[in-house]
């Protein structure tokens, strides 16, 4: 009150005061105290201008540091998790108020209200902290991963900085664990601040990043394909933004790696699959079996004919080609029960597309990873065979039944 009544020049005369002030309430643990600060602080950043947040950032992320050494990295990035979390679990409320937590608890916490007070004037103030180093180090993941709770909406504007960023990191952190010079510390840093920096992308960001990624899993280099999808598989697992207009976006750049013919990409693209299978309920996709049909069919025929790869991918008994994904275990988890449901609850027409799907993935896949879900799709399909349809259904649920029994005998 008293700053907002005040003019430019008395505050600068006594912003040696009031600076240190601030620092203490924009970091303390009660909210009210907090929001009353941040208004100050947005005030003291309206009439004396930069200079405000040269004051004060600074101190913040030197008491962030220092707090962070004695505690540990392990543990704080536990407690900037924790705050950055909409809903507290018991056990994070406890973590979060024990005395021992209390200085990484409150540096984090002014991090978050400073961002809070001017989004955009901050993360363009922080982010040279970070785009200007090659690899992220433990306090930068931590600093990254705090601002993102409240910066999200203005991180959309560096996401082509950003991602190439934690691939680097990814890389040059993954590649210290095989090198058996660090424990995995950075890596857990990284894929922490990966997932909250991802998590906190708006919707109005969401076409930024999938543009993003899209790049990395369509690329020529195997380890930036499956960073990709790691990236793809920690936005889908924890956003909260709306996607749901990208779905066949997402589901092209994923089954299109089907054929990948490196191991460690085809289990990054399992794992992303089940990620955004169990982050959207099935009605969403059965407008888009037909689409991921297609999509599989044009990687497996471009696959098979491609000069590259000749040779290099395994046939069944009769010369059908055996897709690489679906040649890993549990490997149809992400599509079987998609298509299940589509087959029992879908339009006729959706339950001849979901039929044909079944059919076509079975073609495609190993027997043994196949064998444990040969009943469970059975089943439904003769369930829908005996109920009233048109021939055009039966058609395709005969043709696929007859699929099945050839391929478990």
């Amino acid at each position: 009150e008293i700053m907002s009544n005040s003019t430019s020049k008395q505050i600068e005369v006594y912003a040696s005061v009031l600076e240190p002030a601030l620092r203490r309430a924009i970091c303390d643990d009660d909210t009210d105290v907090r929001k009353q600060a941040t208004a100050a602080f947005a005030t003291m950043l309206k009439s004396v201008g930069p200079s405000a947040i040269d004051s004060v950032i600074p101190s913040l992320l030197a008491a962030l540091k220092s707090a962070v050494d004695v505690l540990g990295v392990d543990r704080a990035f536990a407690v900037m998790v924790a705050g950055n979390a909409t809903i507290l679990s018991d056990e994070d409320t406890d973590m979060l108020m024990s005395d021992e937590v209390t200085d990484v608890r409150q540096a984090l916490n002014g991090i978050r209200a400073a961002v809070q007070t001017r989004p955009r004037d901050m993360v363009m103030y922080l982010m040279p902290r970070f785009t200007g180093t090659k690899v992220l180090s433990y306090m930068d993941c931590i600093t990254l991963g705090a601002m993102s709770s409240t910066g999200g909406q203005q991180l959309a504007f560096y996401l082509n900085t950003l991602v190439p960023l934690l691939v680097q990191s990814f890389t040059v952190s993954e590649s210290a664990v095989q090198m058996e010079e660090d424990e995995g510390l950075l890596l857990r840093a990284v894929d922490m601040c990966a997932s909250e920096v991802l998590c906190a992308i708006q919707t109005s960001g969401v076409s930024s990043l999938i543009d993003e990624l899209g790049k990395l899993i369509e690329g020529t280099e195997p380890p930036l394909r499956r960073l990709g999808c790691r990236l793809l598989r920690l936005f889908v697992r924890g956003t909260a933004a709306e996607y749901s207009d990208y779905l066949p976006l997402l589901l092209r750049y994923l089954l299109s790696r089907s054929c990948d013919l490196e191991d460690c990409v085809l289990r990054e693209v399992l794992a992303a699959l089940v990620a955004l299978g169990a982050s959207r309920p099935h009605d969403d996709f059965i407008n888009h079996m037909g689409f991921m049909q297609s999509c599989l069919m044009s990687t497996v025929s471009e696959s098979k004919h491609s000069k590259t790869t000749l040779g290099k991918f395994r046939t069944d008994a009769d010369g059908n080609m055996l897709t690489p994904l679906f040649c890993l275990p549990k490997s149809v988890d992400p599509l079987i029960p998609i298509f299940i449901h589509a087959l029992l609850k879908g339009s006729p027409f959706q339950r001849e597309v979901a039929a044909n799907c079944i059919g076509e993935v079975v073609t495609m896949t190993d027997n043994v990873v196949l064998k444990p879900y040969l009943i469970k799709t059975v089943g439904p399909l003769i369930r829908v065979m005996g109920e009233r349809f048109d021939s055009s259904v039966k058609n395709a649920i005969l043709n696929t039944i007859l699929l099945i029994l050839k391929r478990g005998g």
